[in-house]
């Protein structure tokens, strides 16, 4: 039976084989010396692992930082939503000509209406305006009404003219206090590191 020969794999005369032989050998002795090389270098030294230890070390506090919240900033976001639903509820009163008022509960705030008998109703009809109860661990701290005195019922009234009583609601988390006041004329304000 005859071989085929396989083109371009075998040499034409005995020189040609001889270098590349010689070829084969020199390369075979220089992947022999890598090997032997890489089997003593197999692992890591220790400034590696150390690198790469302080480098999970920085990502883990930056993910865990960035995962809990900031009391002072959970205090505030909660001062700013209170302003912005007096301030709507203020719009809201003027808008409709009905007086709407803002009142505490046992664990938060609600808006009330005017019903035709001249009392104070729960606002029922508008999700915006619906009863809220505050985040865990914030606080009413104090409802003041200069206007009313101290032992005044603690009930803001929103009247249709645009014109309110002044008022100072502190909210409070831990020992961080925020107030939420207006003037009687104007938007309720956020002033923060109240003490």
């Amino acid at each position: 039976m005859a071989r085929r020969a396989v083109k371009g794999s075998m040499p034409t005369s005995i020189t040609k084989h001889a270098r590349i032989t010689e070829d084969a050998r020199l390369a075979s002795g220089a992947s022999s010396r890598v090997l032997r090389r890489a089997r003593k270098s197999f692992g890591f030294t220790l400034l590696e692992i150390l690198v790469v230890l302080i480098i999970l070390a920085v990502l883990i506090s930056a993910v865990s930082v960035n995962l809990t919240t900031d009391s002072r900033q959970a205090l505030r976001e909660e001062a700013v939503r209170l302003a912005a639903l007096i301030t709507q509820a203020h719009d809201e009163a003027i808008t409709t000509g009905r007086s709407l008022a803002w009142q505490t509960t046992d664990n938060g705030y609600r808006f009330l209406q005017r019903a035709p008998d001249r009392s104070w109703q729960p606002v029922a009809d508008d999700p915006t305006l619906r009863a809220r109860a505050l985040p865990a661990g914030v606080s009413l701290a104090g409802v003041e009404l200069p206007m009313r005195g101290a032992a005044a019922e603690p009930l803001i009234m929103l009247s249709p003219t645009g014109i309110h009583d002044p008022f100072r609601i502190t909210l409070a988390l831990g020992n961080l206090r925020v107030r939420v006041s207006s003037d009687g004329a104007n938007a309720p304000i956020v002033e923060d590191s109240v003490q």
